[in-house]
């Protein structure tokens, strides 16, 4: 294979690798280090499996990233207890360490067919998993495409547009069976109560709201205000939250719009 033939750059915090001779239908990418740069540069990558950049000479870009970061000594010894590299995003080009975790075999076999699975096919919510290499810690967020309210600690109701829950002491497993419980929960409607998941921090976002809807804009479910954009949403579920973080446990419906 010619040189010529595969482009690696950096862009930012990232390095970029693109083999147009192969025609993948997009780049693969990785944190920016300059040791990780010039071990992606020393070596050819194809797409094994048509998913996973791969050289014959060094294996998997995702395994070498670990290698790369966390020792290979270190790296060995977590695989070789049963533990795989887990793409958290699953999208397999993405090799950013911060999307990679090692996750046990059998854990890794039941995401497939449970929580990814979920999370494409529902349409309530779209929640994601992201991990901070750097601090060492999780994020579950959650944001919703149907109305959710939370209680404030004045005793308001109150539409939630986006939750995240922060976990920075717990591995990814617990991380995603708490993601997995979260999305039952919200596929089935249910109430749930936040002091009850692992999480050691956690915010919601409002929904902005405004106090009186102008004439021309009632009755429409996408309002403009003051050059603002506002929804109308007419149904709800609801979250306990705990008031640590400016929300208090409640069960009372929210105030709806009026035409």
């Amino acid at each position: 294979m010619r040189k010529a033939e595969q482009i690696v750059t950096r862009q930012g915090k990232d390095i970029f690798l693109n083999r147009l001779d192969l025609n993948w239908k997009k780049p693969a990418y990785t944190t920016y280090r300059e040791d990780i740069l010039e071990f992606v540069k020393e070596n050819n990558w194809h797409l094994k499996n048509d998913r996973y950049p791969n050289s014959s000479k060094v294996g998997s870009l995702h395994r070498c990233v670990m290698n790369l970061w966390y020792g290979e000594e270190a790296t060995e010894f977590i695989l070789n207890k049963g533990y795989v590299i887990d793409h958290i995003d699953n999208d397999s080009l993405n090799c950013r360490v911060e999307n990679l975790a090692f996750l046990t075999r059998d854990r890794n076999s039941s995401k497939g067919l449970n929580y990814d699975k979920k999370r494409k096919d529902y349409s309530k919510c779209a929640l994601n998993i992201f991990k901070d290499f750097h601090e060492d810690t999780f994020q579950i967020t959650v944001g919703f495409n149907e109305p959710y309210c939370c209680k404030d600690d004045k005793g308001l109701w109150c539409e939630v547009q986006e939750l995240a829950l922060l976990y920075a002491r717990n591995s990814f497993e617990v991380v995603l069976l708490e993601a997995e419980r979260l999305l039952l929960k919200i596929q089935d409607g249910e109430d749930f109560d936040l002091l009850k998941f692992e999480a050691d921090d956690m915010y919601a976002t409002p929904v902005p709201t405004i106090d009186e809807i102008p004439l021309e804009e009632r009755g429409k479910p996408v309002m403009v205000v003051d050059g603002k954009v506002y929804l109308d949403q007419r149904y709800a579920a609801w979250i306990k939250s705990p008031p640590l973080f400016g929300w208090s446990i409640g069960k009372e419906p929210p105030a709806r719009l009026d035409d």
